[in-house]
């Protein structure tokens, strides 16, 4: 079992026998390989699990764990909340909108942090 996100995707699967790079391990079998997504026990990687498609690549599933949950808690609880309110239709989705997210938040306290420097002058 693998567990998303992991820094090391391909290291990790070479350990197990697979030579393919991540980004073509889909998660329908198309060889020998069978992958299979399993709930994470909570209703963010519940909802994820049912938006990953058959022609979904073990790189974006990495990709989209790295988005949701090793970034800013904000980040979380809006993807959390868009999950709630049904408004993403794939992951291709999610993924955009998190590290947008993560970014105009950090563009936002970039700014913050600036304009506190000039008032400390």
């Amino acid at each position: 079992m693998i567990q998303f996100p992991t820094p090391e995707l391909a290291d990790v699967l070479g350990s197990i026998g697979i030579t393919q790079p991540p980004e073509k391990v889909y998660l329908k079998a198309y060889s020998d390989i069978e992958v299979q997504l399993q709930n994470g026990g909570n209703k963010v990687s519940d909802a994820l699990v049912r938006l990953f498609r058959d022609d979904n690549s073990l790189r974006m599933v990495n990709e989209v764990a790295k988005a949701v949950f090793h970034s800013d808690c904000r980040v979380y609880e809006w993807v959390e909340k868009n999950l709630r309110d049904d408004r993403y239709k794939s992951v291709e989705d999610v993924l955009r909108d998190a590290v947008d997210y993560g970014k105009y938040l950090k563009d936002v306290s970039h700014k913050q942090k600036k304009a506190g420097g000039r008032e400390e002058r």
